[in-house]
């Protein structure tokens, strides 16, 4: 709108006037108001200016490609401070969905399954992208509204509305992520003594009877979370998050602004997974998320311990690496046929060992592609599930780090490379041992 700079400034004017005249009662010092009168200019800023949109859209479509989450992309000579021009996405906002679910679940039903998109499988890779913005990356979507995420064919997802972007810290991650992994592995006291951290500086209070409150809220929260029959309001992660705000308010702890964005984006995820997927458990979500979280950190880990590499070096090597593993087979294949050649001129005992051994040994690596196959199921396919008797096996599979797709590639390959290398060092000594037969007889 032509007068929307005045409209702002005037609804800043006197928003900031109240909260300066809020600052002045002792009542209201738990509500932080130098940080919400920050957080507010902040927001203000971000709105007026289209640029800051541009910006974020351009970083953030790089970043969430790595999350199979799609940002549009826009047109730099279009761009100014009150313009910013950006793909159509063609595709049925979450808002709509909701809506549909609500007024016609039988439509809503029947579109997923004409365009392929799995609602379990969407508000999991929602839930997933939102923990890596907030807890790995350098800034995440300030308004994650369902109106802002957009249901694409074969179960994708897009983003839009980069007007509100939150910053995130590393402190502040290393924090919040000390507080969700004890979460998700059910140390109560653990996540009391990080909640704690997260809401510094503590008042004057009885510490000891705050934390034991706390404990008693997350236990509470830990029996609901597992009954799938209760309704989805009393086992969401807001649920959680308004008990426990609501004993920082009676101990007069300070509002945290810093995690006001974050709690926003919980309590927008809790009603897309009311009403598309009531069936997810949080604590099973944490504990799948910080499985990947450990495998990216793995090789990252790997990544910048090979940083004095050349990188054409490195991706000249990893073109190289089928014919690699090829001639390495080959070279094994002509070094043992050798030595069953030599071996045939004085006992064909030795031959006989050797194809007995490597036939043993092809046999244990197409069980290990047995437990690989397994192990893939069990990590890609959500509706494949082992056993419950098998407890021990099932907690060995679950402590696998999770594999991306290009892991499991190469891991099929090499596995594949070995099996046929070794079949086919078999069948010569076989066919050698028997022209040695043949020839003596």
């Amino acid at each position: 709108r032509p007068d929307v700079d005045q409209t702002f400034a005037r609804d800043h004017k006197i928003f900031l006037g109240l909260l300066r005249r809020m600052n002045r009662f002792r009542r209201f010092d738990s509500l932080q108001i130098e940080d919400a009168l920050w957080e507010f200019e902040q927001q203000f800023r971000e709105d007026l200016d289209f640029r800051r949109e541009w910006s974020s859209l351009r970083k953030m479509r790089g970043t969430l490609r790595a999350h199979s989450v799609y940002v549009p992309r826009t047109w730099d000579r279009f761009r100014s401070q009150r313009v910013v021009v950006m793909e159509w996405i063609d595709g049925v906002s979450l808002m709509d969905a909701i809506r549909c679910n609500h007024e016609d679940k039988g439509r809503l039903e029947r579109w997923s399954h004409e365009n392929q998109v799995d609602q379990v499988k969407v508000s999991k890779r929602l839930f997933q992208s939102f923990l890596r913005q907030v807890l790995e990356e350098d800034r995440y979507h300030g308004d994650w509204h369902p109106s802002n995420i957009f249901l694409l064919k074969d179960s994708r997802i897009a983003m839009v509305d980069f007007g509100s972007v939150g910053r995130s810290w590393v402190d502040f991650q290393e924090l919040h992520l000390r507080y969700l992994q004890a979460i998700a592995e059910a140390d109560y006291h653990r996540a009391t003594h990080s909640f704690v951290s997260l809401r510094e500086p503590i008042p004057p209070v009885d510490l000891d009877r705050f934390q034991r409150r706390l404990l008693a809220v997350f236990r509470a929260w830990d029996a609901r979370e597992s009954i799938r029959s209760l309704p989805f309001e009393r086992r969401s992660m807001i649920a959680l998050n308004e008990e426990l705000a609501a004993v920082t308010r009676e101990f007069r702890f300070g509002f945290e602004w810093s995690l006001f964005r974050v709690d926003l984006g919980f309590k927008a995820l809790d009603t897309v997974f009311s009403n598309l997927a009531p069936q997810i458990r949080y604590r099973r979500e944490l504990q799948r998320y910080f499985q990947k979280y450990e495998a990216r950190k793995f090789r990252n880990s790997m990544s910048k311990s090979l940083v004095s590499v050349d990188a054409g070096m490195a991706l000249s090597s990893a073109g190289q690496l089928p014919r690699n593993v090829a001639d390495l087979l080959k070279s094994m294949d002509n070094m043992l046929l050798r030595g069953a050649i030599g071996l045939e001129e004085s006992t064909n005992k030795m031959a006989v060992i050797m194809q007995v051994f490597l036939t043993r040994v092809r046999q244990g690596v197409f069980l290990i592609g047995g437990i690989l196959s397994i192990l893939f199921l069990h990590q890609r396919w959500d509706g494949f599930s082992l056993p419950s008797e098998g407890s021990m096996v099932l907690a060995w599979f679950s402590n696998v780090p999770i594999f991306s797709g290009w892991d499991w590639a190469i891991l099929f390959f090499t596995w594949w490379f070995l099996y046929r290398g070794f079949g086919h060092i078999v069948s010569r000594l076989s066919s050698r041992q028997h022209a040695h037969v043949k020839l003596l007889g």
